[in-house]
């Protein structure tokens, strides 16, 4: 017989890392210009010093005890007039409930577009509307045109 070594399946543990893989992802695509590599270590500080709400305290007070001191805090200390964050927090989420949501828009039906080339092409891409792999391609072909209707 053989034997297979696998770790145990875990549904939770498995929904915290697609979670923070989300959240990476997120704060990668926000970096133009740079190679996701090259983004990575600022990307990694922004999550480990972004406050978790449930906690009321950083990834990085976990660890570390106390928070990291971030580049601009080098150059511009903190004035003796800036709100502690606990009361910035607090008047945020204040402002933020006095907030109305917006409803949403009734869906419109719109004319698809058809480029007046497609009717003379002989070859054409096809479009699959599934659910795709992140770096798969959205389209099939090119595709030789059998047939044609109106």
């Amino acid at each position: 017989t053989t034997r297979c070594r696998t770790t145990s399946y875990h549904p939770q543990a498995n929904g915290f890392v697609e979670r923070f893989h989300r959240q990476l992802k997120s704060a990668l695509k926000t970096h133009t210009g740079t190679s996701w590599t090259e983004s990575l270590p600022i990307a990694f500080l922004g999550i480990r010093t972004a406050l978790k709400c449930d906690l009321n305290c950083t990834a990085a007070e976990l660890v570390y005890g106390m928070s990291l001191r971030l580049t601009g805090e080098s150059f511009s200390p903190s004035t003796p007039h800036s709100i502690p964050d606990e009361t910035y927090i607090s008047k945020l989420k204040q402002y933020m409930s006095t907030l109305r949501v917006t409803p949403p828009r009734a869906p419109t039906l719109r004319n698809s577009f058809v480029d007046n080339s497609l009717s003379s092409a002989s070859y054409v891409f096809i479009r699959r509307d599934s659910v795709k792999k992140p770096l798969e391609q959205p389209y099939d072909g090119p595709l030789k045109v059998l047939s044609r209707t109106d």
